[in-house]
């Protein structure tokens, strides 16, 4: 019988050392029917070069000549797999990842025991401290808007080893049918650079009966800690928090996260940058705020993967 066929959608931003070790990680895996597609979004320095010359015989290298944000270079991605390598899944996966060998096998099979019916996801284990839990799916806080990670930052002893139906999948490796992809649609680039865009598609892959699911027996370790900070992190976080929130609570929730957002979430996620830069942090919130005033959600079109994004920011 033959192996469902996978491709691997990775993104590359100025960290070829990181995309380097994720793909030779990937070369050792158990499971031999998979193509890999490799984006260099927008680099600043030689990786694309770097990407074709010392992988381009083995895996496919796109280019993008700015950066796209997270989901705009993984829509142009997923769009050219599903175009020209005929895939039944595509799989997203963080470049600062490296992966058990069986965690294809595992990703794959458990889908398939339910009819190519769920997004999938593995056991996150964080890559600097090996077994320690970055999360094991996520869950959502509707009322205060916040979508913590499930089992983050204990050691893992087996705890959370029995597959589980979870609210969402993090981005940094997400398995779903090649069905599922054209349903459901891109990810959505309102939320740029990066952050809830994952929890958005899987919001909306869930309305349309989708099942969520984390399968621990899947592993890969990842090196969580932030690709950007400062002031940058903190109008991103605030502004996808609020666009996610415009877009899928129900009014009771909306003002009541709204409540939190304004009391809570703005002076907690201020509080650390504030003394040193307290005008970057005023004008992060302020700037996080009027994209949201200015800008209405926008609804991507299902099974519509663009040549290229608007970067929205």
């Amino acid at each position: 019988m033959r192996s469902s066929r996978v491709a691997i959608v990775i993104v590359n931003l100025d960290s070829f050392e990181h995309t380097a070790e994720c793909l030779e990680s990937l070369g050792k895996i158990h499971y031999s029917a998979y193509d890999i597609v490799v984006l260099d979004n927008g680099s600043s320095g030689n990786d694309a070069e770097r990407l074709h010359r010392e992988y381009g015989d083995r895996v496919h290298v796109l280019n993008s000549d700015k950066n796209l944000g997270f989901a705009g270079a993984n829509n142009l991605a997923v769009g050219y797999a599903l175009k020209h390598l005929n895939p039944d899944y595509v799989l997203l996966l963080n470049n600062d990842t490296v992966v058990d060998p069986d965690f294809l096998t595992q990703l794959v099979r458990a889908d398939e025991r339910i009819g190519g019916r769920a997004v999938c996801g593995p056991k996150v284990l964080m890559y600097y401290q090996p077994d320690t839990i970055a999360m094991v799916g996520g869950k959502l806080d509707w009322w205060r808007g916040c979508a913590p990670h499930i089992g983050a930052g204990k050691v893992d002893a087996g705890q959370y080893d029995t597959p589980r139906a979870v609210d969402y999948i993090e981005a940094s490796c997400l398995l779903a049918h090649t069905e599922t992809w054209l349903r459901v649609g891109p990810l959505d680039p309102q939320y740029y650079p990066v952050s809830w865009e994952d929890v958005d598609w899987c919001i909306r892959a869930r309305a349309l009966g989708y099942r969520i699911l984390c399968v621990p027996s899947a592993k890969i370790w990842h090196k969580v800690g932030a690709s950007y900070s400062g002031a940058q992190r903190l109008y991103t976080d605030l502004k996808t928090n609020l666009l996610f929130m415009r877009k899928h609570a129900s009014r009771p929730r909306f003002l009541t996260f709204l409540c939190w957002f304004i009391f809570y979430t703005i002076p907690a996620f201020s509080a650390r940058l504030f003394p040193r830069e307290p005008m970057a942090v005023a004008q992060a919130v302020w700037k996080s705020i009027t994209w949201n005033i200015r800008n209405s959600p926008v609804e991507p079109q299902a099974g519509w993967f663009p040549d290229e994004e608007e970067d929205g920011s």
